[in-house]
């Protein structure tokens, strides 16, 4: 399973299992949740989109303290809204080991959107956790599939 899937996977089960979301397609959820996921600090922000999807977000092996978009010193705050932190993208290996956002389809099906690394968005993944991702073994998804069609392509491979 990609790295950034088992990312997606570890926190759908997570807001599932402590009924945040649901897979009922009416469900309109939106919200933010600081999370330990594998270990790790982790923030996951989800948000109704549309036809029954969810956002769902995850920023893995996060550090509050460290994030400059978030400091204390600066007065700034971070939102956790959006699929990835609000400061630029050079200034992530300081407090973000990874990061990755998908959809979760559950109208016509119960599934993450794509396969493999497909249907995945805004990631990042700093240089020393990549290897400890891959060495994950594929979390198993509860109630959903952990891929499925990717309505973002005009064929889909499943």
């Amino acid at each position: 399973m990609n790295n950034y899937r088992k990312l997606l996977v570890l926190a759908t089960n997570h807001l599932l299992d402590i009924r945040l979301i649901s897979l009922d397609p009416e469900g309109k959820e939106d919200g933010i949740v600081f999370a330990n996921l594998a270990g790790e600090n982790s923030v996951i922000n989800w948000a109704h989109v549309s036809h029954g999807e969810l956002r769902i977000s995850v920023w893995w092996k996060y550090n509050r303290l460290l994030h400059a978009g978030a400091s204390p010193i600066t007065g700034r705050r971070e939102v956790f809204q959006c699929e990835l932190p609000c400061i630029n993208k050079v200034d992530y290996s300081g407090f973000l080991g990874a990061a990755a956002s998908g959809w979760l389809e559950r109208r016509m099906g119960k599934f993450l959107h794509g396969w493999e690394g497909r249907g995945i968005v805004c990631t990042y993944c700093r240089d020393s956790e990549c290897a400890a991702l891959h060495s994950w073994p594929d979390p198993v998804p509860t109630g959903y599939k952990a891929e499925g069609k990717f309505f973002g392509e005009r064929v889909s491979h499943l």
